[in-house]
C-alpha cells in the first residue's frame, strides 16, 4: 500500500539544519514518519556529513546520494522519482515544523481541483517569511509584474498573511503537490539553480486548470537563506520572464477583493522635513495594527506634532484609505526619516523588538513584548501607562434599524465557523459579515451555515466601517486579534452597541457598562443588548470624550515630552 504523503528533503552541507529539520519532523508526526508519511532524503553531494547523518536515517528512510549537486529541483525531481507516496511534499531542510500541519497540508492537496498548497512560513523572529507568492508590477523589469513573498517581513500574526485563499503560486520551502500533477507537469525545470523553480511549476500547475491553495492557518519556522547564500538570482529571473511574462498581470483583482488593499512596489518619495517622533509597525499595511497606526500618526497631527511613518517589511498590500486618516497616512509616508527620534511602535512584535531603540515608546498588549530597554504604552487598560486608542468619530451618532453588524474573525476559520453557527442559533435575520479576509472558501461556508446573512468585501478603511455601523443596530466584534477592539469602539461612535469578547479591553474601559460582554455566549450577549436599545447618543458621545484624537494626541505627547525634547 502505497504511503498517503512523501517528504522529500534536499541536502547541500548545513548538516546542523537538516538535523534540526529532522528532528522537528519526528516530534511533529511520530510514528506516521516512516509509515504515512515516507521520508525520502536526497543528499547533492553534500561537502561535509549531512550523507552520514542521512545514513543513519536509512530505517526509517529512503536516502538518495547524488553523485553530485543537481540544486535544488534535480535534487527534488530524484526524490520524487524514487518516492510512492499520493502527495508529493516538498520541504527545505532549514524549516522547522510543528505538529498538525503537515497533515491537512496534504488533505488540501488532495481536494478535487486542487494543484498544490503551501502555508505560512515565519522567521526566527516571528516576522512574515512566506504567505503566498504574488504578482506585482516591477519597475526594475520596465513594469512586468513579476512574483513576491506577499506580507514578508510583517508582523506573523497579521489577520490577513493567516487567511486560506487560491494564488497563483506558493514556496517550494514546503510544498505539497498531488503526484499525478506533478508527473503530468514534468516536474521542476532544472534550468532554474536554486530560484524560480517552484514559480514556474506553480504556473504550469496554474495553466493545467488546476488551483494553488495558500493555507495560512497553517505556519512554522523557515530559516530562509541559510541554504541559498551567495546565488545570483538573475538568470532565473530572466528564464522565468522569458517564458511567463506575456501572461502574468499584477494581481490588483486579487488585492481590492481579499483584502480591500493594492499592490505597489514604490515607496512614496520622502521629500517633506522630518519631525522628532516616528510612528513605527504596520501604518501602510492591513490589519488591526495598522489602523491603531495610522490612527495615531492623526492624532499626532491633530495635536500639532505631526510624526514619520515607517513601516517594517516592504508592505507591498497598501490599503484603501482616504480621508483625514489616509491624507495623514500620506503626509507620514513623505516626510524623512530622522536620525534620532522617539519612536511608537505599533504592535510591539518580534518586528519592532529586533530594531527598536532604548528611547522608544511600545504601543503594546503585553509589556513582555518590548525591548529591554523600551518603555511600554499599553493598549491593556489595567496595565500602566493606559491611553485609549484615538478615533475619529462622527459628530452625530447613525440611525440604526439595520440590523447586526459582524466583524468577521475570517482568518481563523475555527472561530470563524463557531462564530456562524451562534448567530444562526440566534435568529436574526438582518447580518452584514465583513470578514478580514474574503476567500472562496469563506463563501463557501457563510452559504453553508448563514445564507440569508449579507457577506460584505473587507473594509480598511474605517470610515466605511462607520459607515456601516451607523446603519446597524449591534456590532459583533469578537474577534480577539483586534487587540485595539478598534472596530468595537468605531462602531459604538456610530452608534452601534458593541459586543466584545471582554470587557477589560479598550472597549470597556472607554464604554463601561454600554459594552456588551459575550463572555456567557453570543445568543446571550445579543439578546441583552437588543434589550438595553436606545443608547445611541451615549455611545457616541463616550466615545468621542473618551478618543478623540487632539485629546489623545496631546496625552501622548505629554508623555513623551522629555524624549522628544532630547531628539529635536
Amino acid at each position: 500500500m502505497s504511503p498517503r504523503a512523501s517528504i522529500v528533503i534536499v541536502c547541500f552541507g548545513k548538516r546542523e539544519l537538516t538535523e534540526r529539520c529532522l528532528a522537528s519532523l519526528d516530534a511533529a508526526l511520530g510514528s506516521q514518519l516512516g509509515d504515512a508519511f515516507e521520508l525520502v532524503l536526497v543528499d547533492n553531494a553534500s561537502p561535509d556529513t549531512t550523507l552520514q547523518l542521512l545514513d543513519a536515517w536509512r530505517d526509517r528512510a529512503t536516502v538518495v546520494a547524488l553523485p553530485e549537486n543537481r540544486d535544488f529541483a534535480g535534487g527534488c525531481n530524484a526524490g520524487a522519482a524514487a518516492s510512492r507516496g499520493e502527495v508529493l511534499v516538498f520541504l527545505n531542510n532549514d524549516t522547522v515544523v510543528e505538529p498538525d500541519t503537515l497533515e491537512p497540508l496534504v488533505e488540501t492537496a488532495l481536494e478535487p481541483g486542487v494543484g498544490a498548497a503551501g502555508l505560512r512560513l515565519l522567521f526566527a523572529d516571528g516576522t512574515v517569511q512566506h504567505a503566498g507568492v504574488v504578482m506585482v508590477e516591477n519597475p526594475n523589469l520596465g513594469g512586468a509584474a513579476s512574483p513576491y513573498h506577499v506580507f514578508r517581513g510583517e508582523d506573523g500574526d497579521t489577520p490577513a498573511a493567516r487567511g486560506t485563499y487560491e494564488l497563483d503560486c506558493v514556496t517550494g520551502a514546503c510544498l505539497a503537490i498531488p503526484r499525478a500533477v506533478f508527473e503530468e507537469c514534468a516536474g521542476f525545470d532544472e534550468g532554474f539553480h536554486n530560484g524560480y523553480e517552484d514559480v514556474d511549476l506553480c504556473l504550469r500547475i496554474r495553466s493545467s486548470g488546476r488551483t494553488i491553495v495558500y493555507r495560512g492557518d497553517l505556519a512554522f519556522l523557515h530559516d530562509e537563506g541559510q541554504t541559498r547564500a551567495g546565488i545570483d538570482d538573475l538568470p532565473n529571473v530572466q528564464r522565468l520572464m522569458r517564458r511567463w511574462r506575456h501572461l502574468l498581470e499584477p494581481d490588483l483583482e486579487l488585492a481590492a477583493a481579499a483584502w480591500d488593499a493594492t499592490l505597489a512596489f514604490a515607496q512614496l518619495p520622502r521629500t517633506h522635513p522630518s519631525t522628532a517622533i516616528v510612528v513605527a509597525g504596520q501604518p501602510n499595511g492591513v490589519g488591526p495594527a495598522a489602523d491603531e497606526a495610522r490612527a495615531l500618526l492623526l492624532a499626532l497631527e491633530r495635536c500639532g506634532a505631526p510624526a514619520v511613518a515607517a513601516d517594517y517589511g516592504l508592505q507591498l498590500v497598501r490599503p484603501r484609505i482616504a480621508g483625514a486618516t489616509g491624507a495623514a497616512l500620506d503626509r507620514a509616508l513623505r516626510r524623512a526619516l530622522p536620525e534620532q527620534a522617539v519612536m511608537i511602535a505599533v504592535p510591539a512584535g518580534p518586528a519592532a523588538e529586533r530594531t527598536l531603540p532604548a528611547a522608544a515608546w511600545v504601543r503594546a498588549v503585553r509589556p513582555s513584548f518590548a525591548a529591554p530597554a523600551a518603555r511600554v504604552l499599553a493598549a491593556t487598560p489595567a496595565d500602566a501607562g493606559w491611553i485609549p486608542p484615538p478615533i475619529d468619530a462622527p459628530t452625530h451618532a447613525g440611525a440604526g434599524g439595520g440590523g447586526v453588524l459582524v466583524s468577521l474573525p475570517a482568518h481563523d476559520e475555527p472561530r470563524t465557523r463557531a462564530l456562524l453557527s451562534a448567530l444562526a442559533a440566534s435568529g436574526d435575520e438582518a447580518v452584514t459579515l465583513v470578514p478580514t479576509v474574503a476567500t472562496r472558501r469563506l463563501e463557501r461556508l457563510v452559504a453553508e451555515l448563514l445564507p440569508h446573512a449579507l457577506l460584505h468585501a473587507p473594509v480598511n478603511d474605517e470610515q466605511r466601517w462607520i459607515e456601516l455601523a451607523a446603519g446597524a443596530d449591534l456590532a459583533v466584534c469578537v474577534d480577539r486579534d483586534d487587540r485595539f477592539e478598534r472596530r468595537a469602539l468605531t462602531a459604538a461612535a456610530a452608534g452601534a452597541t458593541p459586543i466584545v469578547a471582554a470587557g477589560d479591553g479598550p472597549a470597556g474601559a472607554v464604554l463601561g457598562r454600554l459594552a456588551t460582554v459575550a463572555d456567557a455566549g453570543l445568543a446571550e450577549a445579543l439578546a441583552a443588548a437588543r434589550a438595553a436599545g436606545g443608547r445611541r447618543q451615549q455611545l457616541a458621545a463616550l466615545v468621542r470624550a473618551g478618543c478623540d484624537p487632539a485629546t489623545v494626541g496631546a496625552a501622548l505627547l505629554a508623555r513623551i515630552a522629555t524624549p522628544v525634547a532630547a531628539a529635536a
